[in-house]
């Protein structure tokens, strides 16, 4: 679980990968738990705005980055590193 505090200005933390190996089945999902205006950004330059409820989804070794917000007190999401089976 990732909880960010409200920051003055919008800070990005670093880009970054939750493991660094390069398995094929290997995700990452992101499920944010409140709207605000923090984000989290791709290295290719996609923005994720933080909306509540929404689930998103990418191969692991994705780089990315998350930012604080500074419309709420909090920018919070529960960060899901896992290998997806398919059958």
């Amino acid at each position: 679980c990732n909880l960010y505090l409200k920051t003055e200005k919008r800070v990005e933390h670093g880009y970054h990968v939750d493991f660094d190996h390069n398995l094929e089945n290997s995700k990452t999902s992101l499920f944010y738990l409140n709207t605000n205006n923090g984000y989290t950004k791709f290295e290719d330059g996609t923005v994720v705005e933080s909306i509540e409820n929404r689930f998103v989804t990418f191969p692991t070794n994705l780089r990315h980055t998350s930012s604080s917000c500074t419309d709420k007190q909090i920018r919070s999401n529960i960060n899901f590193n896992y290998y997806k089976e398919t059958i």
